[in-house]
């Protein structure tokens, strides 16, 4: 009996030990969120924020314009991975989607004569900002597309937290000033 009860009471030590180490894990999944800036008036850049093997950092490469894939300035700092949360949970809900120089801002039923129709208001336009990226976790690729996207949309919030990330981890006064053009380009 005596026996049993080590046996019980060290697999019970275990069991509770790892338990306490699986709770207390809340490490960042590994993921690779890349962002293409191409703003009509200004340099392009590019934003990578990535989390592997529990480092989390972000790197922001500002190109020429008058050089392609010339780098004219870049930075790569750590980020805190309680500063990821509020993006990770967006991305886990963003609509990821492709759209172009015309993107449809609503719609609605439309009723004329007894037939019914969609009718879409867009925003057309080649000044502004295009956006592409991708966000790789767990093995799926998911890529997204806009451009000048309206205030209070799912595009716009994301551009807004991607500045917030960069405001706050950025460190270079010429990556800031960089970020603060990019922002200029989207309505407050």
């Amino acid at each position: 009996m005596r026996l049993f009860l080590r046996k019980f009471y060290w697999s019970f030590c275990l069991c509770f030990v790892t338990i306490l180490n699986c709770s207390g894990q809340h490490d960042v999944d590994s993921f690779e969120l890349s962002i293409n800036f191409s703003p009509s008036f200004t340099n392009h850049g590019a934003l990578f924020i990535s989390n592997k093997n529990g480092n989390s950092e972000m790197r922001l490469i500002v190109y020429d314009s008058k050089k392609e894939f010339k780098i004219k300035h870049q930075e790569k700092v750590s980020v805190q991975k309680s500063q990821l949360t509020e993006i990770l949970n967006f991305l886990e809900r963003y609509d990821f989607k492709i759209k172009g120089s015309i993107d449809t801002l609503s719609s609605q039923r439309v009723f004329r004569n007894g037939d019914s129709t969609t009718a879409y208001r867009v925003s057309i336009g080649s000044d502004g900002i295009t956006i592409k990226g991708s966000y790789k976790k767990n093995n799926l690729n998911r890529e997204f597309a806009f451009w000048s996207p309206e205030k209070d949309s799912d595009n716009h919030r994301l551009a807004q937290q991607l500045f917030v990330l960069s405001n706050g981890s950025l460190k270079r006064k010429r990556s800031l000033d960089y970020i603060k053009t990019l922002k200029s380009y989207f309505k407050e």
